[in-house]
C-alpha cells in the first residue's frame, strides 16, 4: 500500500478523491479460558465505544445519530453518518464502526439499486470487507447513471490498484482527470506508474506538477 493512497484515504473525506487502498480488520483473538457470551436479544447494547467529549468529530456522530433517531428514514442524514463512521475507523482503526455504517443505511441496504448516495457509500464499505465484486458492481452502475462521479470513478481505481488490475487502475486515472485537481490527477497517474515498474517517472512528474501547481491547497500538496 502506498503512502500516497494512504494519505488519500484522509483527504477523501472532504475532496472525494478515494484512492485509498484497503484497511485490513485486526483480528483479535479472545481468550482461551472465555466462555462464549450468547447477548439475551438483538437489541442488547454489548458495548460503547469511548466518545471524546471535546472532540468536534464526536460532537458530530452524537447530532448526526440522534438525527438519525428522530427519522429513520432520512437518507442524508444515514449517508453522512455513514461516512461519518468510515472516516472513525481511518482515525481510530477500530472496525466496530463499519457495522454502525452500515446499521445507518439498513433502510436502503438491500435493495438492488438504491439511491446513488447510498450507493456510494455502500460500495466504499463492502470494499472494506473484501467484497469487491459487490463494490465495483455498485461503482459501475454509478458511474453508468452519473458518469462524472469522480468519487465512484476514484474508488474504482483503488479496488483496480488492489487487485492488480493496472490498465483499469490508469483508465480510471484518465476518467477522473478531468474532474479532479491537476496535480490529484498527476497523482493519480503516478501511483500507477510507480506499481508497474515506472517509479522514475512517476516521481519525475509529482515533482514537476508540484513546481507547478503552487496554488494547491495543502492537502493537495500532502
Amino acid at each position: 500500500m502506498s503512502l500516497f493512497l494512504l494519505r488519500c484515504a484522509r483527504f477523501a473525506s472532504s475532496h472525494w478523491l478515494a484512492l485509498a487502498l484497503l484497511s485490513a480488520a485486526t483480528a483479535v483473538a479472545l481468550p482461551t479460558q472465555a466462555a462464549p457470551f450468547t447477548p439475551s436479544s438483538d437489541a442488547q447494547v454489548l458495548e460503547r465505544l469511548p466518545e471524546r467529549a471535546a472532540d468536534p468529530a464526536a460532537r458530530e456522530l452524537r447530532a448526526l445519530r440522534q438525527q438519525l433517531r428522530a427519522n429513520p428514514q432520512d437518507m442524508a442524514t444515514a449517508v453522512a453518518l455513514a461516512r461519518r463512521y468510515h472516516q472513525e475507523v481511518a482515525a481510530e482503526g477500530d472496525p466496530r464502526y463499519i457495522g454502525y455504517a452500515q446499521a445507518a443505511l439498513a433502510p436502503w441496504w438491500a435493495l438492488p439499486a438504491p439511491p446513488t448516495p447510498v450507493r456510494v457509500v455502500r460500495a466504499v464499505l463492502r470494499q472494506f470487507s473484501h467484497q469487491f465484486d459487490d463494490a465495483v458492481a455498485d461503482l459501475l452502475a454509478v458511474v453508468a447513471a452519473e458518469p462524472d462521479n469522480g468519487e465512484a470513478w476514484s474508488w474504482l481505481t483503488a479496488i483496480a490498484m488492489v487487485q492488480a488490475r493496472y490498465a483499469d487502475a490508469r483508465a480510471g486515472c484518465a476518467h477522473m482527470a478531468p474532474l479532479a485537481e491537476p496535480l490529484i490527477a498527476v497523482a493519480c497517474t503516478a501511483a500507477v506508474d510507480g506499481s508497474t515498474g515506472r517509479a522514475a517517472p512517476a516521481a519525475q512528474a509529482l515533482d514537476a506538477a508540484l513546481q507547478r501547481e503552487t496554488t494547491a491547497s495543502p492537502e493537495a500538496r500532502l
